[in-house]
């Protein structure tokens, strides 16, 4: 491997443009995430995450770097398990740890990788995410109610008081998620309202329509 930094760091993303999924490129690319630099590291880790390899070496090494004591690796690690979408204990063991991570975007990251890689404690996953502190893992938390078949009626509740108190953004998730797994609330007097308010999203123009 190239001695200079910035070379290294330019063949990780280069290796993220190609796709390149054969057993050559993930052992360089497996290889990179665990470099010391971490701006080689954060490369290597996006690139895995575009590549989409479910190589044993690559995920071992993303699994590898999930407690770093950087934040920016934290953060690429969470969104490249996202991607990956690999269903195995090791994993799941580190979303366990991401989900609770002191930053609120590994956290949101680690809430779709936990629906991605069919974590066994979905559930209670995202029912601690709809609660969370921070604005962007709510709206994340809202995001998979909308798009994955859990049980939706012990979210109800909570997904009304998001869709009638929250700010915008987790509003706009909150209503989204609730109009899809529950149509008819589309009449519900407060949201129709909110609705009415912001046609200019498609998916709020679409419904409206029906």
């Amino acid at each position: 491997m190239d001695e200079n930094t910035d070379v290294r760091a330019a063949v990780a993303h280069v290796l993220g443009c190609l796709g390149e999924q054969s057993a050559d490129y993930a052992n360089v690319l497996a290889e990179l995430i665990f470099d010391e630099h971490d701006d080689v590291a954060k490369n290597a880790l996006w690139a895995a995450g575009e590549v989409k390899s479910h190589d044993a070496d690559i995920v071992h090494a993303i699994i590898g770097r999930h407690r770093d004591k950087n934040r920016d690796i934290r953060v690429r690690v969470a969104w490249t398990l996202a991607q990956l979408a690999v269903h195995n204990t090791d994993v799941h063991s580190a979303i366990n740890n991401l989900v609770r991570d002191q930053d609120s975007t590994v956290r949101m990251y680690a809430v779709d990788a936990c629906s991605n890689c069919g974590h066994p404690r979905l559930q209670k996953l995202i029912k601690r995410a709809l609660s969370d502190r921070t604005v962007e893992v709510r709206g994340a938390a809202c995001r998979v109610m909308r798009s994955t078949d859990l049980p939706s009626g012990r979210y109800q509740r909570r997904l009304l008081s998001l869709a009638k108190h929250d700010l915008h953004g987790v509003r706009l998730d909150a209503v989204h998620a609730l109009i899809t797994r529950w149509p008819d609330l589309i009449n519900n007097p407060e949201i129709r309202s909110w609705m009415l308010a912001n046609t200019g999203y498609w998916w709020v123009a679409d419904a409206l329509k029906r």
